[in-house]
């Protein structure tokens, strides 16, 4: 027996997954239970290597209700993750997790009292120990994780000491909260708002303070950092963008104007490219930008579809209402993130509102379009949102479901370590 997808499992069938398919469908799987929601997790690099196991670098954020925050403030946790080398753990092991417990895999490094909860974090890819998180206010926060203090709470006035950033970003007219992105060919950091506005800031002008502090200093002042540049051209709330990977210039966005955007910074502050009604009136919720082929794009939206663009065939300084590549239809709720994969071509996933982490392969698409024709799901479909899942089997381009969680799935992140 298995959930309608967009419902959450039962008890019963939580432990029927757990015992008979976690095995089965993954070579590790463990879980780590949080006192507090978590809102952002993120891979960060891998810091040691042994015979049958690799240590990772973890950043993740405890979000706690504003109720509770005085006693018990939003936090950045910096943890290390030991994963098992493939053909390692025992069925066993993976089947026994509990989901009300620490995984006994996880240490916990450091926690950073954070000015509010953590929406979103990103790390620098030229320091990757320097992370950038938004939370619900304009300004955006630089945190040097390894010279950053631990925080812990006193035991006589329990209370938590407080952390000071290392830097703030400034620059944003209202409240910044989720669209966040950092350049892997330069310090570069872009943040979108409620403000419609796309704002970069350049690390390098703060990288002598923001490196050169040591790991007893005392806690110093925060340091100020102004935004380079401001882009204009969404209509409404930004919700989301990313840097063409390797490319200091150019980026994409999207947001609540059903629209994608395409910008070139150096050559000024307005799109290049834009696709109107990207996933026709529905907000547009998240992209991503292929690292392997830089010339595709995916989208995810409120009705629960993705659709896969080609930059090579959308027209400079205008805009189109269609030309996606591929439309893929099996969420039934929006979805909120979608990420290719780091290191293999046509691979990409996306999770939802409905609980669901997808996996898609493109090839798989395109074979089954070339094999049974034209299919609603691979392109140009329409929305399954609030749909009966029951009754209906996965497309072929869909590799592979993840549905063990039980509740939406705000992020996921694949790591290229792992991958």
């Amino acid at each position: 027996m298995t959930p309608e997808k967009g419902q959450p499992m039962d008890d019963a069938q939580f432990r029927t997954w757990k015992l008979t398919l976690v095995p089965l469908l993954y070579d590790w799987f463990s879980n780590h239970n949080l006192t507090w929601p978590s809102q952002a997790c993120r891979w960060g690099p891998r810091v040691s290597v042994h015979p049958y196991k690799d240590t990772y670098r973890v950043y993740l954020s405890e979000q706690t209700p504003p109720e509770e925050q005085a006693a018990d403030p939003p936090k950045l946790q910096v943890i290390e993750v030991d994963v098992p080398k493939p053909n390692v753990a025992a069925a066993e092991v993976v089947s026994t997790w509990s989901e009300l417990t620490s995984c006994p895999w996880i240490k916990e490094l450091k926690t950073i009292v954070h000015p509010g909860e953590v929406n979103k974090i990103r790390e620098v890819p030229e320091h990757p120990e320097v992370v950038v998180t938004h939370t619900d206010a304009p300004e955006l926060y630089v945190w040097n994780t390894a010279t950053q203090p631990n925080c812990t709470k006193n035991k006589e006035t329990k209370r938590w000491t407080q952390s000071t950033a290392d830097a703030k970003l400034t620059g944003h007219e209202k409240d910044a909260l989720f669209p966040l992105a950092t350049c892997n060919a330069a310090p570069l950091v872009a943040s979108g708002g409620t403000d419609k506005l796309l704002l970069l800031w350049d690390l390098r002008d703060l990288q002598d303070t923001l490196l050169a502090k040591k790991d007893k200093d005392a806690q110093s002042s925060t340091t100020d950092l102004s935004a380079r540049q401001k882009l204009k051209g969404h209509k409404k709330t930004v919700e989301d963008l990313v840097f063409q990977p390797r490319s200091t210039t150019n980026l994409a966005s999207v947001g609540d104007d059903a629209q994608v955007l395409l910008w070139d910074t150096s050559s000024g502050n307005s799109p290049i490219a834009a696709i109107d009604k990207a996933h026709g009136n529905c907000d547009v919720h998240t992209v991503d930008w292929s690292a392997l082929q830089d010339h595709l794009l995916a989208t995810g939206a409120a009705d629960g579809s993705l659709k896969v663009w080609d930059k090579r065939k959308l027209p400079l300084n205008g805009s189109t209402a269609g030309g996606s590549l591929h439309t893929f239809v099996y969420h039934t709720d929006a979805i909120m993130r979608v990420e290719w994969h780091p290191t293999e071509k046509g691979i990409l996933a996306s999770g939802g509102e409905d609980h669901l982490v997808v996996v898609w392969s493109l090839g798989r698409a395109t074979a089954g379009a070339v094999a049974a024709g034209p299919r609603s799901s691979s392109k140009g479909g329409s929305s399954n949102k609030g749909s009966d899942s029951s009754s209906r089997e996965a497309p072929p381009e869909v590799l592979f479901k993840h549905v063990g969680h039980r509740a939406g799935v705000n992020k996921h992140k694949l790591s290229k370590c792992l991958a």
